[in-house]
């Protein structure tokens, strides 16, 4: 929630299967933006609500927040980010369903992985 650093002070910032886990992640990700340098990246990775594969966000009863990519988007947007890439995962989904048009095969990836930069 507050991080000992000085504003301003890191290229970048990684949260890998935590967003999920955070009651205000509205106030981390402030947190994360006040430590980014001036076009500091973010990269958050995180389950897919959506997604098929063998994990399923529910099943874990530590997770706060059940993501899809349009509500991280919307998040990341409200707190001062903007989305510059966007990563598809083959990590648990079979190699047929890749040929599938791109914007469904991504909604149904089993997790979100995003690159945002500070603005």
């Amino acid at each position: 929630m507050h991080l000992p650093l000085r504003d301003r002070c890191f290229n970048g910032v990684f949260t890998f299967d935590v967003l999920e886990h955070i009651g205000d992640v509205d106030r981390v990700l402030k947190e994360c933006r006040r430590i980014l340098k001036e076009r500091g990246k973010l990269l958050i990775l995180s389950p897919n609500t959506l997604g098929l594969g063998f994990y399923d966000s529910f099943a874990d009863p530590t997770h706060t927040h059940h993501f899809t990519w349009y509500t991280i988007k919307k998040i990341l947007l409200r707190n001062g980010f903007k989305i510059i890439d966007r990563i598809p995962l083959h990590l648990h989904i079979t190699w047929p369903l890749r040929r599938i048009n791109k914007k469904i095969f991504r909604a149904i990836q089993q997790s979100i992985c995003t690159v945002c930069e500070r603005v």
